[in-house]
């Protein structure tokens, strides 16, 4: 029986991502035609490049998606996770370990040279910890059922709190081990507001509210506001009306506000935390 299930485990571990591949190559068109050299293309466009992580820019290290993963995740997810993995060693069973295995695969990435968007590369570990964090639930449930339930609703209560607290700004939210969205913007721990969250916001202020051929210049990486802006306000640096920031622009550049201009909006994905700021000539 043991060296039927470590066969079948070895056939699954050829087959999935050969499934997974032929898969992947026949739902995207792009891959139709000249495969070879479009994959190849796929492959050369990603990179080593520099990340923030604790305030400082550099090539990540191999514990950055660790960090990412006990930054990013629910806390009290966390705790379960963590339940999980003990109960996979401590009574392990087929499912067990096959539940541990799959939180653990994808950070085999951690040995790669790609690390970069924070848990962008490892979004395949979601459904993973989800699944073993429900599991140990649940067999925690047939011994401790009142203990379980109050487990489950305060975990899932937490998530919808945290989701609530950062809508729609997802990509921005932090957990407590993290401090939150506020400290992370504080001390530029982690990456915050890198996909340009917020910018269409900006875009649509500066629509609705600067005056006719009003002069724009923006401070923003990436910029993803032009599909908001009114076709007469002018882009440009030189004598402005309005100043476009956001935090992950000032994060490599400074820019100075002059004296004579103030804060007209921001928007923020919690109090003390803007994504995006607009400075208004006085």
């Amino acid at each position: 029986k043991d060296k039927k299930w470590w066969l079948n485990l070895g056939k699954f571990i050829f087959i999935f991502p050969l499934v997974t591949l032929i898969i992947f190559l026949a739902t995207y068109p792009y891959y139709w035609g000249d495969t070879l050299s479009h994959v190849n293309k796929m492959i050369a466009h990603w990179g080593s490049v520099d990340e923030i992580l604790f305030g400082k820019i550099a090539p990540p290290t191999r514990m950055y998606f660790v960090y990412y993963l006990l930054a990013v995740t629910p806390t009290l997810t966390l705790i379960g996770l963590v339940a999980g993995a003990v109960w996979a060693v401590i009574k392990p069973t087929r499912w067990s370990w096959f539940l541990l295995a799959w939180v653990a695969a994808p950070l085999l990435w951690s040995f790669s040279y790609l690390k970069q968007d924070g848990l962008r590369y490892l979004i395949m570990i979601v459904p993973a910890i989800a699944v073993l964090v429900s599991f140990t639930l649940y067999k925690f449930a047939l011994k401790y059922q009142t203990i379980a339930w109050i487990a489950m609703i305060l975990i899932i209560g937490a998530q919808f709190i945290g989701l609530a607290k950062t809508y729609p700004y997802y990509l921005d939210y932090y957990n407590a081990l993290a401090g939150g969205p506020k400290k992370v913007y504080q001390t530029n721990n982690y990456q915050f507001s890198w996909w340009g969250e917020g910018l269409y916001a900006a875009g649509n202020w500066l629509s609705s509210y600067a005056p006719q051929n009003a002069r724009v210049a923006l401070y923003i990486s990436p910029d993803s506001t032009k599909g908001t802006l009114r076709s007469d306000l002018k882009m440009t640096t030189e004598n402005p009306d309005y100043i476009v920031t956001n935090p992950n622009y000032l994060l490599t550049n400074k820019v100075v506000i002059p004296d004579n201009f103030q804060k007209v909006f921001e928007e923020e994905v919690v109090p003390g935390a803007p994504l995006v700021t607009i400075w208004g000539a006085k």
